[in-house]
């Protein structure tokens, strides 16, 4: 709440540093929640509704998401960017106090036990020693780290910019459009996913397969960019409901295969993995915006036939090459 009431403080060029700054601070700590929330769900909901739970978390975030967006869009565009961020400081608020109460069962090994700094060290070793154990653990790991390889480009550059020139004359409503689609897809997905891929067994494969699919419909929208705004939505919608469905799958496999008092540490991996590769792509989206004469659909064309490739890598990456059954 309180950083969100600082980007108050950011009124021109000259701030960038300090826009840069806050919104670095407000993802360690989305990143720190997220790792919490996603490890903490098994503790809180029986075993065979945790596809169910998954899929309402990813729900409820994707409709958070694509009215956020919208109207947040609308509120830039009418009131300007300070209302926006008031209004989002009350929204932490809300959510702080509907948690806050919440109780979570726990089992907590004994060598997380003690001062926090002086534990750190050895817990997170503990967790990359937990993740390399296990060949199909160390995969599907990788599983949103693969879309986000070419997804930070396609999500965070290209499309924003795509946002601004459909509708020129209300930019922040044009983008905001585009990201209620993104969040439309992503609510979409894992209900559907939930519903029609039963067969676990499936599920490692077709993390993969998603992604393929994801950059199957983004390469759909670069081909057709500026053609149709309500094609370019739908399109968006359907790229994201795959990528969606990924987020879901590959994370109720990961709650699934990891002990409790571990769970937290292979997720915080999964973090940090999928961060590095969204910074990379976006900054090397942007530099090739910047430094090439690189058109907006090319550069989409360019990042949605490597989302592709990277899928269908990461399907035939198969290291747990012993056949198992998921339990």
């Amino acid at each position: 709440m309180g950083l969100a009431l600082c980007f108050l403080m950011v009124n021109g060029p000259e701030d960038m540093w300090w826009l840069i700054g806050l919104s670095g601070v407000m993802m360690i700590l989305h990143g720190a929640y997220m790792t919490a929330e996603r490890a903490a769900l098994p503790n809180i909901v029986e075993e065979d509704e945790l596809a169910t739970a998954n899929a309402l978390d990813a729900a409820t975030w994707s409709t958070a998401l694509a009215t956020g967006a919208f109207l947040g869009g609308l509120v830039v565009a009418n009131y300007g960017a300070d209302v926006a961020f008031i209004i989002d400081s009350i929204t932490f608020l809300i959510g702080a106090l509907i948690l806050i109460p919440l109780k979570i069962p726990q089992n907590v090994s004994k060598e997380m036990q003690g001062p926090i700094f002086s534990t750190a060290f050895s817990n997170i070793k503990a967790g990359f020693v937990r993740l390399l154990s296990e060949p199909r653990l160390k995969r599907i790991v990788f599983a949103k780290t693969t879309w986000n390889l070419a997804g930070g480009g396609l999500a965070a550059v290209f499309l924003v910019i795509a946002g601004s020139r459909m509708t020129p004359d209300e930019m922040a409503a044009g983008i905001g459009l585009f990201f209620m689609a993104r969040g439309i897809g992503t609510g979409i997905g894992p209900i559907l996913a939930r519903k029609y891929l039963v067969n676990k067994n499936l599920w490692p494969a077709l993390v993969g397969i998603l992604v393929s699919v994801s950059g199957f419909f983004y390469l759909l929208i670069g081909l057709t960019l500026f053609e149709n705004i309500y094609l370019t939505i739908f399109l968006i919608i359907l790229a994201h409901a795959a990528s969606g469905a990924n987020w879901v799958l590959s994370t109720i496999l990961t709650q699934q295969w990891v002990e409790d008092e571990m769970r937290g540490r292979v997720f915080s991996i999964d973090m940090l993995l999928m961060s590095i590769s969204f910074s990379i792509s976006t900054y090397a989206a942007g530099w090739l915006r910047d430094n090439t004469a690189m058109s907006l659909n090319l550069g989409m064309i360019w990042f949605a036939c490597a989302m592709i490739a990277f899928g269908i890598i990461f399907t035939l990456w198969r290291p747990d090459k012993v056949s198992r059954t998921i339990v």
